[in-house]
């Protein structure tokens, strides 16, 4: 007999998604701290070529690992 190892406490998954959620938040805001330090053109910085190609890719990228993954 396994103890535990089927057991499902929904407060628990909660709790570890509000970490997730909140540790990806976190790196939003340092990068956007970091890109607006570096640059002289303010709030411009987020509207450059890179940036948004960093963007654009990471959607891309997000979009194709879900339609490979189904749960």
């Amino acid at each position: 007999m396994r103890l535990g190892s089927l057991a499902y406490a929904p407060q628990w998954s909660a709790l570890a998604l509000a970490i997730g959620a909140g540790t990806i938040l976190q790196v939003i805001v340092e990068v956007g701290a970091y890109l607006m330090r570096r640059s002289q053109k303010g709030l411009d910085a987020f509207f450059t070529p890179p940036v948004l190609g960093g963007l654009a890719a990471g959607v891309a990228f997000m979009y194709a690992t879900a339609a490979l993954v189904k749960v």
